[in-house]
């Protein structure tokens, strides 16, 4: 009801602006070509027939230009084009013949999903066309025909991009449980918006249950999905940031070693000594810090060895590293004794 709302404001304002989108002289260029009599807007009487190009310059400037234009430029594929990629509303006063143009439509929907009311009855039945513009917004289902919103592949391409565009299947579609089940698997909103009497039938429940299970699983999925996302972009950052401040320390110390070189006085073993590439400055702080997990890693499993012969349980090495760094760093909030780490 709200997005009906909505849509009929939308219409109702743009309806307004197009009684104020007068064409004054001043759009136009110098050389009118004739006069033609445009029976389509009953409040002007006349409307200059103007060039191709003028026309053009017009619906560019403002698209709602497109409804004073006459027929034989409202019927002109570019230049309607160029009106409905900035308002796909005009669509509405594009000819009859391009309201059942496939390229033409696309681009008004894809800019104004609502878009398609103004569209031809025959693609509002046209199930290949409606497949290719559902996935861009599926809101686009309420305009189709009564046939397609009945056809289970044109709903579910719906539905996959938006859940609540189940609302305007079929009754029957709504109220089908193999068929729910495989909506709320493309997109778990969906389950808000099976039939009524599915959803208020006691006798119905465990009908109802599996669909909202199989809604929960794709919540689930999604979550999984957010947090793979989200991890990966963090790691990402790190590695970006890495990077960065590697290459900063790499950038001080060839700077200093250029400095030394150029002390030097004719040092020349220093002189000589080629420069350090950024790939093995990288090379060689990866093999230290090998190097230092290893030597933690010994260090690990030397106290463990110790705790076993002392009959104590094993530590492992994430609790034990997280330790052994508090107690370098200092952390305020440890209070063992120095030997914790070995003892403990």
């Amino acid at each position: 009801m709200m997005k009906d709302i909505v849509s009929e404001l939308v219409e109702n304002v743009a309806m307004r602006a197009q009684d104020d989108a007068t064409i004054r002289p001043d759009h136009l260029e110098d050389g009118t070509d004739e006069t033609l009599v445009a029976p389509q807007h009953p409040e002007r009487k006349e409307v200059p027939l103007f060039s191709r190009k003028k026309a053009m310059k017009l619906v560019s400037t403002h698209p709602l230009h497109l409804r004073a234009l006459p027929m034989l430029h409202r019927n002109d594929k570019d230049i309607v084009r160029t009106a409905v990629r900035k308002m796909g509303y005009v669509l509405k006063h594009a000819s009859p013949e391009l309201r059942n143009d496939r390229e033409v439509v696309a681009l008004a929907v894809r800019q104004w999903p609502h878009a398609m009311k103004y569209a031809s009855e025959d693609l509002k039945d046209n199930r290949n066309f409606l497949l290719n513009i559902l996935p861009g917004d599926g809101r686009t289902l309420q305009y189709a025909s009564e046939k397609m919103r009945g056809t289970k592949a044109v709903v579910l391409a719906a539905v996959e991009h938006t859940g609540s565009a189940l609302e305007f299947a079929s009754d029957t579609l709504r109220d089908d449980v193999d068929f729910l089940i495989r909506c709320c698997r493309k997109n778990g909103m969906s389950a808000r918006f099976m039939g009524e009497d599915l959803a208020e039938d006691p006798d119905r429940k465990e009908d109802y249950d599996k669909i909202l299970a199989e809604a929960n699983l794709f919540f689930i999925e999604e979550a999984r999905k957010q947090a793979e996302k989200e991890a990966q972009e963090r790691a990402t950052a790190a590695a970006l940031a890495k990077e960065k401040d590697q290459r900063e320390r790499w950038a001080k110390l060839e700077k200093e070693r250029e400095e030394q070189m150029q002390q030097g006085n004719g040092n020349r073993a220093s002189d000589d000594e080629a420069p350090l590439t950024f790939e093995a400055f990288v090379a060689a702080e990866a093999a230290a810090e090998a190097a230092a997990e290893a030597a933690i890693r010994k260090e690990w499993e030397t106290i463990n060895a110790t705790r076993e012969v002392e009959g104590k349980g094993a530590l492992s090495f994430q609790d034990w590293n997280a330790e052994r760094e508090a107690k370098t760093n200092g952390d305020p909030n440890e209070d063992k004794d120095d030997d914790s780490i070995s003892t403990s």
